[in-house]
């Protein structure tokens, strides 16, 4: 048994991650869709029909994950591409068993889908078909669950090749962590066709917030390459600038406090060898004292 351990924390100890494109499967879900009270809504688009004006109707759907969908609950907290593949993975397994359920019903001769195959069994007592009934509502429930889960990566995936979610992500993570950019911080805000403009903030932010010192020409260089794209909320940058203002002042106000506490002791102990030493020749000027120990020093 582990016990579970709560640390709350001021958000400026690390408001970069705040901002931070995150990769795991929730975390996506959570940044990218319209993701409330673990309900998902998700806008689906029938690419089967064309409208007059070359689109594609679509349609909202919303899907439920439920604490009991073990899917969800393995793979809530994994990266995307990992996610993905136990997908494919679930999906080749799920094929394997209707194969069977199929050729369960060649040997029957019941035509019809999986649903109408269910209810032919459930009316069926013999106790060849009992393992088969037994079985048919898992099946069921696992091909539901496969259904919804491939639908949601499929609108996550959609939105990462859209927004280049992918690019943003790698950059954050080389700023975060101090590592050599491929790509200059310049280029991918200034690339019209990588993220919307909230995800050009944040990316900036996060640089900015991980940049020692920048002048103030390269910060009006950057809020010109922002405005260019159409991005709102530019006081979010003067909010940073204050606070990293704020945080260094902070860091001299504790350094000078340090130094005047060693300067404190050094002074009192500099005062008490004085008042020693008077103690000593005052002594010394009194016929019928002896003088103390340390006056012999």
């Amino acid at each position: 048994f582990q016990r579970p351990l709560l640390v709350i924390l001021d958000r400026s100890i690390d408001l970069a991650s705040l901002l931070h494109h995150t990769w795991t499967y929730q975390a996506l879900a959570h940044d990218i869709l319209d993701f409330k009270l673990n309900r998902v809504e998700i806008e689906e688009f029938d690419e089967t029909i064309t409208t007059g004006d070359g689109r594609h109707p679509s349609k909202r759907r919303t899907y439920d994950l439920i604490p009991t969908d073990k899917f969800w609950k393995q793979q809530k907290g994994n990266p995307f591409p990992i996610v993905a593949e136990s997908i494919q993975e679930e999906l080749e397994r799920y094929r394997q068993l209707e194969g069977e359920v199929t050729r369960l019903k060649t040997a029957m001769g019941i035509k019809g889908d999986a649903e109408d195959l269910a209810i032919s069994l459930l009316n069926d007592t013999t106790s060849k078909l009992t393992s088969a009934v037994s079985s048919l509502p898992e099946l069921l429930e696992k091909k539901r669950l496969l259904d919804l889960h491939t639908n949601i990566a499929t609108a996550l995936l959609d939105q990462i090749k859209k927004r280049k979610l992918d690019v943003f992500f790698e950059t954050e993570e080389k700023l975060i962590t101090k590592q050599v950019q491929e790509k200059s911080l310049m280029e991918v805000l200034s690339d019209p066709a990588a993220g919307t403009p909230e995800d050009k903030l944040r990316l900036f932010l996060i640089h900015y917030i991980c940049t020692p010192t920048m002048t103030q020409s390269e910060l009006d260089q950057y809020m010109t390459i922002l405005r260019g794209s159409n991005c709102t909320h530019l006081e979010a940058i003067a909010y940073i600038k204050r606070w990293k203002s704020i945080s260094k002042m902070s860091v001299v106000s504790q350094a000078r406090e340090g130094g005047t506490t060693t300067m404190g002791y050094e002074e009192s102990k500099l005062v008490r060898n004085l008042q020693e030493l008077l103690a000593c020749k005052i002594s010394a000027q009194q016929p019928f004292s002896a003088p103390s120990r340390d006056c012999n020093r």
